[in-house]
Parts: structure tokens; C-alpha cells; sequence
């Protein structure tokens, strides 16, 4: 074995390097932090070849005094530390005096720069680290930075590289994520002499988030209500269910001004859309939040972007509730376009027909038919005789008066409810929309209900026979259950005794619901964050496995009774997998559609 010796200086300064210069997108957060951190109200950022070639960024921040440029690309060199106490209360975005010194070390880099009020700037150029100039200089106050041939001295770095294009896309996205960090800076990105991005610098989080995404994309982001507790303040934006990508680089959160990677924040952003995206998908979202520094851990990586909240379940919460509560105000439906009937359009445009009316909307409902009786919080559906062939019945009709806002016509294919109000037509997806109505009345139950109202006893009890890994998983979890109103007792070996169902439910499929949620969650891992996970996944198989089915008949009433009961559904727009509950065509469509216009 080799003998134990001190590596090289040259050697060791690589090595750090490659920790805080990983792309050439972390040479343009860096740089793009440091002009934050000197107050920057213009940053440009001009790219050639992926970065690789140059990487020059410009701001109009304070600038390094002339005395002072030769030791700002020293390592370990800063102005935003003093003592260790200052550590447990980081206000800027630097901190460890690094990014210049490792940026020089695996590259030709050049700094000019000129303190404010100076009359005169200084320059300083390095190779592979070493200064290779360094002299008086004008220019204007601010500071400039250029890197040129990046990783020129580290080949095994540089074969890592992506393509250009690929390095391109990298710093597009980061410079996106920047604009959003800091909207009252006007960012402007250069790539291979072609703007790519122009953010505005008002301050306007939302004219960000157009620069950034696209003004269609910014006009459908819904605003996130300013929540604040225990210290502890959210603000932003966040998509609606119609708007989300096959890919997480769209989510922005921004901590005390710093752009940070969290799973903890991403999970929590995702919880809060539990049940409205299809899977695999994932919104879009600008998640902004003010914390006492004292409260943060920033010194996690050398990088900076991963950070340790002191009180994680109180942000998570606070993330998670503030996008619930911006969800639960979108509720429209979907509108199908013109001369596209097979297709639906992925939002209504403006002027579009009003979407069903919220619970408590003032909107009355009372139906001729009367409805049958149902005791408070149960679902009306009912279980119905096996279905006849789909052939044999395209449209059942309806003919009992309307209930609700929209007026129900018949049901199409045993699947599909069709409906009217003043606006045009809706079609209902049956399942969905019963889905949706069960998740929220467990949801309701869970919450508000005491223990005794969520249960509907059975006259005589249920037996369910289990696997062994399900039995496994109730005895341990039996508690999930009960919170939505089932009361489930062992009754020797892996068999157990239903004796109640949720109040929500009809007693039509109890054993196979039973069955199928034990089997979904058994396997489930418990996530570290939060305490609505399981509980949520439970609501969610409940409903799935207890909703209508496509293929059952519904009589007038029931199809009158589900319309009412979805329209007071927060979340009406999709059933809990994501999928919509129902479209819409006007009657301007319709005209169109037949050539009346």
C-alpha cells in the first residue's frame, strides 16, 4: 500500500472545485448569486457553446472595491462571514467564499470591476487558478465576470459534459428558476448571441413566471393566499389541475431569497394535488417563503441550494395548506374546442361558460321528483340490478324534472350522464364524478365528523378474508380505517369481522372495498413528512372501490341526486385519480358544430 502523503495544492484545489462547479449551470448560479447578494437590479448573462466556451455575467450591483479584487477570488475570501455565530444566521446567498476561487481553478477566468462611487475599477485574470494579470481598468460600476474554456485543465470533468445543447437547456431552466427567485431583477439571458430570456425586474411574480413559462402558462396560475405562522410566511403561485408536466424541474421554491432544492418542499407541493393530476404528472409552482434565519441550516453543501428547516412540519403544512387553499377556488370544466370533438381543451378560454356552482352558491335545488331519502352525508346511489348489454341501450332517458344547476337529460351508454343548463351541455363521466363525491364526503367525515356519525353498523357483520400480508398490514393500521368509519374486529387466524361501513358508502361491494384497500396500502412505506399520506390513500381506494360503476343504469333520481352532490364538491373538475369528471360544449360550439354561424 502507498505511503500516506499531503496532496498537491494544485491537486487539492481541483477537488474543491468539483464540488461547488459541478456544469456549467452552477458556474451561472453562482455568479448570478453573487450579483444578487451585491444588490443587482440588471444581471446579463451571455452564454456561448453550452457555457463551455463563455459564461460572462454582467450586474450593476455594488462591485469590489480596487483593493479588494485580488483577494475576492481567493479561497475561503468573503465579506458575508465574520464569526461562527454568523453561520447560524446567513442572510446572503454566499457564504463559504468559494465560487470564484473554484470556478478560476478549472478555468480561464477574468474579473473587472468598480465599486460604486469609485473613479476608477480593477482587473484581474487567472488560469487553472493562478493570476496571470492583474491591473487598473474603467468600466462601469458593477461587476463583470468572464469564463472562458471551462474545465480547459480537468479533461475527465469536460468528457462528463453533456452536449452544448444539452448544457443549453440546463441553464435555461436554472435561469428561469433565478427569474422566479428574484422578481424584482431584470435578468436577461443571451445564448449564442439569441435572447432566451427577458425578465421584466418589476417585482411581479407573475410577469415572471410569463417570461419564464410563456404568458398563457402565467395566466392560469393561480395565486397562493400569504399564510404566516409561528414566523413562518408562504406566498407564490401554483398551477391549476389542467396546467402540469411529466417532469419536477417546474418546481421554484425560494427560501429568504435563495433558490433550493427540497423533498421535503416537494412532497408537500405534491400532497397538496393528491388525487387532481393524472399519474406521472406534476405541476408548475413558484413557492416562496420567509423564515428567520436562525431557523434554516444553509450550510449543508457547498453548492447551497439543499438547506434544513428547524421545524419541517410546520412548513410542510403551511406549503401544502396554502396550495389546497388556491386549488379549492378553481373549479372549471372542461371545454371541448370547436370543429374538435374528440378532443379536450386543456382549459376554458376566456368568456367560457361558468362551471358548475360551489357548495352554499345560493344556486337552488329543488327538484319536483322528489329524491329518495338519504340520511346526512350518505351517497344517494344505490345498488342497481345488472346492467343490460351496452348494445341494447345507447341512451336511457331521463324524464324527471332537473335538480341542482344543471338539468340531467339521460345517461349515454350506461357511462356518460348528459346534462344542460343555460350555457350548453355537459357530459358526466358516472365513475368519476361518484369518485369525487365519496372522497369528499370522507374527506368531510374525517375531519369534522365525530367518530360516531362516519359509520353505518351492517345487520349482521362481514366476514373478510385476508392474505397474511393484508392482515399484517390492518392490525397494524387499523386505526386508518376506523377514521373513515369502518370497524373491523379479528376473528381468528388472518380473517376478520366487518361490522360497519363508512357512513358514505351503500353496503353494495363492502367486502371487495375492503379487500382492495388493504391490498393497495399493504406495501405502502410511511413517508416522513406529514401525517395525511396513508389517511389520503385510504379516502382515495375507498372512493374508487365504492363509487357507481361505468355500465350501471341510473334512474332520473340518481343521476339528479350525483349532479347535486357534485356540484358541492370543492374539487368538482376531477374525480381523485385526476381524470375529469366531465366536459363541456356551449351552445355557440354547437352552432358552429351544425353550421348555424
Amino acid at each position: 500500500m502507498p505511503p500516506i502523503r499531503l496532496l498537491p495544492p494544485d491537486l487539492v484545489a481541483k477537488i474543491a472545485a468539483g464540488e461547488v462547479v459541478e456544469r456549467p449551470a452552477s458556474v451561472v448560479k453562482e455568479l448570478v448569486e453573487n450579483a444578487l447578494d451585491a444588490g443587482a437590479s440588471v444581471i446579463r448573462i451571455e452564454i456561448q457553446r453550452g457555457g463551455l466556451q463563455l459564461i460572462r455575467v454582467t450586474d450593476d450591483g455594488c462591485g469590489i472595491p480596487a483593493d479588494e479584487v485580488g483577494l475576492a477570488v481567493c479561497r475561503h475570501a468573503t465579506s458575508k462571514l465574520a464569526t461562527l455565530d454568523d453561520l447560524a444566521r446567513v442572510r446572503t446567498l454566499g457564504f463559504r467564499g468559494e465560487a470564484l476561487a473554484s470556478i478560476a481553478a478549472v478555468a480561464r477566468l477574468e474579473l473587472r470591476s468598480r465599486a460604486r462611487g469609485a473613479t476608477s475599477g480593477r482587473l484581474i485574470r487567472l488560469e487553472g487558478g493562478r493570476v496571470v494579470e492583474e491591473a487598473p481598468a474603467g468600466g462601469p460600476e458593477g461587476t463583470t465576470v468572464a469564463v472562458r474554456q471551462l474545465f480547459f485543465n480537468v479533461p475527465v470533468r469536460q468528457a462528463f459534459q453533456r452536449s452544448p445543447a444539452g448544457e443549453v437547456r440546463q441553464i435555461i431552466a436554472l435561469c428561469n428558476q433565478l427569474a422566479l427567485t428574484a422578481p424584482h431583477v431584470r435578468l436577461v439571458l443571451e445564448v449564442d448571441g439569441h435572447v432566451a430570456l427577458k425578465a421584466p425586474g418589476n417585482g411581479q411574480l407573475r410577469d415572471a413566471i410569463a417570461a419564464a413559462y410563456g404568458p398563457s402558462v402565467a395566466a392560469h396560475m393561480l395565486p397562493l393566499p400569504e399564510m404566516e405562522e409561528e414566523g413562518v410566511r408562504v406566498w407564490g403561485f401554483c398551477s391549476g389541475p389542467e396546467e402540469h408536466r411529466n417532469t419536477r424541474l417546474y418546481f421554484t421554491f425560494v427560501v429568504n431569497g435563495r433558490l433550493v432544492r427540497s423533498p421535503m418542499l416537494s412532497y408537500a407541493l405534491e400532497e397538496a394535488y393528491h388525487a387532481l393530476l393524472p399519474g406521472g404528472r406534476h405541476p408548475l409552482a413558484a413557492v416562496h417563503l420567509a423564515v428567520a434565519p436562525e431557523e434554516l441550516d444553509v450550510n449543508v453543501h457547498p453548492q447551497k441550494t439543499e438547506i434544513r428547516f428547524r421545524r419541517e412540519r410546520l412548513v410542510f403544512a403551511l406549503v401544502r395548506d396554502a396550495v389546497r387553499e388556491a386549488l379549492a377556488a378553481f373549479a372549471p370544466a372542461p371545454v371541448l374546442e370547436p370543429s374538435v370533438m374528440s378532443t379536450l381543451g386543456s382549459s376554458p378560454s376566456a368568456g367560457a361558460p361558468a362551471s358548475l356552482p360551489a357548495a352554499g352558491s345560493g344556486q337552488p335545488v329543488a327538484p319536483t321528483t322528489p329524491a329518495p331519502a338519504v340520511a346526512p352525508g350518505q351517497a344517494v346511489l344505490v345498488e342497481a340490478a345488472a346492467p343490460p348489454p351496452r348494445a341494447a341501450s345507447a341512451v336511457q332517458s331521463a324524464a324527471a324534472p332537473p335538480a341542482g344547476h344543471l338539468r340531467a337529460l339521460g345517461q349515454v351508454g350506461l357511462t356518460y350522464i348528459v346534462a344542460e343548463d343555460a350555457s350548453g351541455v355537459y357530459l358526466i363521466d358516472q365513475h368519476s364524478a361518484h369518485e369525487r363525491v365519496l372522497y369528499e364526503q370522507l374527506l368531510r367525515q374525517s375531519r369534522d365528523a365525530p367518530s360516531a356519525a362516519r359509520s353505518q353498523l351492517l345487520l349482521a357483520p362481514e366476514t373478510v378474508d385476508l392474505s397474511a400480508a393484508q392482515s399484517a398490514w390492518l392490525a397494524e393500521h387499523v386505526a386508518v380505517l376506523e377514521a373513515l368509519g369502518y370497524r373491523l374486529e379479528p376473528f381468528g387466524g388472518t380473517t376478520w369481522l366487518l361490522r360497519a361501513l363508512p357512513a358514505a358508502l351503500s353496503p353494495r361491494r363492502a367486502q371487495a372495498a375492503t379487500r382492495a384497500l388493504a391490498e393497495l396500502i399493504d406495501g405502502l412505506i410511511e413517508r416522513e413528512y406529514g401525517d395525511g399520506p396513508l389517511d389520503d390513500q385510504a379516502r382515495w381506494a375507498v372512493a374508487c372501490h365504492s363509487a357507481v360503476r361505468a355500465g350501471d343504469p341510473l334512474s332520473p333520481e340518481e343521476m339528479a341526486a350525483l349532479i347535486e352532490q357534485l356540484e358541492r364538491c370543492d374539487m368538482r373538475r376531477t374525480c381523485p385519480h385526476g381524470r375529469p369528471t366531465m366536459i363541456h360544449l356551449s351552445h355557440a360550439q354547437l352552432e358552429r358544430e351544425f353550421g348555424r354561424r
